[in-house]
């Protein structure tokens, strides 16, 4: 508006009951919809999160996930640190299924390097995956991946009762016979600072959601690294 047209003082006063009503009304709408958007449409929250605040539900559903400790061999000295575990399923994640522990060391040497961990780290990741690479677990993974019906670090989503999303990441899956095998790799360390119940919870969790997705049953595994 027009400067002589705000401060002109012979304006009708109905004209500035009408302005001040307009202007009141869109001040509750506004209020209004500050207060509704301050409320969340939803609850979203990380699995681990869940599964660690959540501690008593899904204690049923341990017997959908199995336990596979893949062992340690004499040359993989470690500190089992955190930032080794990260190496490890850093390269889990990238590795080809068929790849040759000279393709495993090269890469497991830049991934260590942007870690800050050193050589001797850094092949015994690569010594870690290689043996992996030959377990039966990953064998029937890579047939499947040859077909087509297998993922590798696949985000996945359930709701649950109360409405809470969960999300999640899973580290395999694989489709074999019209089911799912649900992998979730840990080192010893992580496994130790929570404990094994935690995610096999977690992995059980993935599976279920994966069932769901689905329409295909789903179990899950929990490979001890």
């Amino acid at each position: 508006m027009r400067r002589e047209d705000l401060i002109v003082k012979d304006v009708p006063k109905h004209v500035i009951a009408d302005g001040r009503g307009r202007y009141d009304r869109w001040r509750l709408a506004r209020d209004d919809a500050r207060e509704a958007g301050a409320v969340p449409s939803m609850k979203v929250e990380p699995a681990r999160d869940w599964v660690a605040s959540n501690s008593e539900i899904g204690m049923q559903n341990l017997e959908l996930v199995t336990v596979v400790n893949a062992g340690r061999s004499g040359e993989e000295a470690r500190s089992g640190g955190i930032g080794f575990g990260l190496l490890v399923h850093g390269l889990l994640e990238q590795a080809p299924f068929g790849a040759d522990r000279a393709a495993l060391d090269e890469l497991a040497a830049v991934k260590a390097r942007v870690l800050g961990l050193g050589g001797d780290e850094a092949a015994a990741a690569a010594a870690v995956v290689a043996r992996l690479l030959t377990h039966d677990l990953l064998a029937r993974a890579r047939a499947a991946d040859a077909r087509g019906a297998c993922r590798r670090e696949t985000p996945v989503t359930c709701t649950m009762p109360d409405g809470t999303l969960i999300e999640g990441v899973v580290d395999l899956a694989f489709e074999e016979a019209g089911e799912w095998t649900v992998v979730d790799y840990k080192t010893d360390r992580e496994i130790a600072a929570t404990g094994e119940d935690r995610y096999r919870r977690q992995v059980a969790l993935y599976a279920s959601a994966i069932a769901q997705a689905t329409g295909q049953p789903a179990h899950g595994v929990l490979v001890r690294v």
